[in-house]
Order: structure tokens, then sequence, then C-alpha cells
């Protein structure tokens, strides 16, 4: 994050998936939340889905991650998101 520009950028632990923004497009206190939330998902270590060929794997991902959701409070539309950044592989292609 740079202060001195008014520009801020956010980055995925994997390195693949970016999101920026100028402090005049995004509301900063929203902003910091988003970042806030992000940082404690990826602390809880929530597990990747690549793609099953069982149900039972996929149920586990669902549960795992909804459980997650219910510590961190999460809305539908960060739930949403948060899920989407968890699926690699085929599961990426849903």
């Amino acid at each position: 994050m740079s202060g001195n520009s008014g520009h801020y950028k956010l980055v995925s632990e994997r390195g693949n998936e970016s999101f920026s923004a100028s402090s005049g497009d995004v509301d900063q206190t929203a902003l910091n939340k988003r970042v806030s939330m992000i940082e404690l998902f990826q602390r809880l270590n929530a597990p990747v889905f690549r793609g099953t060929e069982t149900p039972e794997e996929a149920e586990q991902f669902l549960r795992q991650m909804e459980q997650i959701f219910r510590l961190l409070g999460s809305t539908n539309e960060e739930k949403l998101l948060l899920t989407e950044h968890q699926l690699n592989g085929d599961a990426d292609d849903w």
C-alpha cells in the first residue's frame, strides 16, 4: 500500500489476483474493513477446493467454509468473494 500517492493495491496470498483503487474511487473505511477481513480469513487457513469426484468432499469444504464465515460474521457478498477465492483447478471453472 502506498500512502503517499493515494493508490492502494491488495494482492492475494497466491499472488495471482489483485485489487487496486485510487483513494478517490473507494471509501477508505470500507477498503480497510475488506483488507482486515481478508487478512483474518487467510490466518484461519481456509480450505482450498480443487474439485472432486465425491459429493462428501464438496460438502466438507462447504461446512468448513461456513464455520469460518460464522466466525467472521460474513455477509453473503463476502461469502461469495471468499469462497470464489478458494476454488482452484477444475473447481475454478464452476
